[in-house]
């Protein structure tokens, strides 16, 4: 039981750290900041997170409120990129369908 509640934190750490990253803040240590991550980069990150933070909420954690805001991000980030939110090609991006497992 020990070993699985160390995952879930250590889940949430990551993908929070990587939002962290996206948004434009610096935890102690961060190596990358928001000027210095590609795009792809970024998209990578978000998709870690998504998948991270989908994985803890279906495993019991409690983290709805890093979902929300982790959509938040991923929205602002396509609306800049100018797309349009909601919209078909909005909903095939692999991170806003990640996140909408967790809201099923």
């Amino acid at each position: 039981m020990r070993s699985s509640h160390a995952i879930l934190l250590l889940q949430d750490h990551i993908a929070e750290k990587g939002c962290s990253n996206i948004s434009g803040g610096k935890s102690h240590g961060d190596i990358s900041t928001k000027d210095t991550l590609t795009s792809t980069e970024k998209d990578d990150i978000l998709l870690m997170a998504s998948t991270l933070y989908t994985m803890a909420f279906n495993q019991g954690h409690d983290c709805m409120d890093s979902l929300r805001r982790l959509m938040n991000i991923v929205c602002e980030r396509l609306y800049i990129m100018g797309m349009e939110i909601p919209s078909e090609v909005f909903f095939r991006h692999p991170v806003v369908q990640i996140l909408l497992l967790s809201m099923e």
